[in-house]
C-alpha cells in the first residue's frame, strides 16, 4: 500500500505513471477533502480499489447501514447512479438511524462545464 499522496503539480507524472500501471494509491482522505482529480483517479481505478482496499460498492440509493449507526471519518464507497442527484438520496431504512445525512452543497476546484468527475459530499447530525 503506498504511503499519503496529494495530487500536485510536482508529482503529476509520477500519478501518471501509477495511473497506467493500475496502482492503487491512498489519498489522505482521513483527514481532508480530496481534489476532483484525485477522485477520478479512484473512480477511474475503482475495480483495484474495491480488490485491494476492500472498499465497497453498492446499487442506486443503497449505503451501506454503519453510516446511519456507527460513521466512520474517511469511509470510502461507491454508489451506482446515472446522474448526481436523486439516485443518490438516503432513503428510509428498517432500523433506527442514530446520525442522519445530509447532502451539502460544497465548492470545488472542478471546472462547471465539462467537469472531469462529479461527486457528492454528505454531513452527518446525530
Amino acid at each position: 500500500e503506498q504511503a499519503h499522496i496529494r495530487l500536485d503539480d510536482e508529482n503529476r507524472d509520477e500519478l501518471e505513471r501509477l495511473f497506467e500501471q493500475k496502482e492503487v494509491v491512498r489519498f489522505d482522505w482521513e483527514n481532508r477533502w480530496l481534489k476532483g482529480e484525485e477522485y477520478f483517479y479512484i473512480l477511474a481505478n475503482m475495480e483495484q480499489y474495491v480488490r485491494q482496499m476492500g472498499m465497497e460498492k453498492f446499487g442506486i440509493k443503497r449505503h451501506p447501514e454503519s453510516i446511519y449507526v456507527e460513521p466512520i471519518n474517511g469511509l470510502l464507497y461507491f454508489v451506482k447512479g446515472n446522474s448526481i442527484g436523486s439516485e443518490f438520496g438516503f432513503p428510509r431504512l428498517g432500523i433506527k438511524k442514530k446520525y442522519k445525512w445530509k447532502k451539502m452543497n460544497f465548492t470545488t476546484d472542478l471546472p462547471k462545464r465539462d467537469p472531469v468527475v462529479s461527486y457528492i459530499v454528505a454531513s452527518a447530525v446525530k
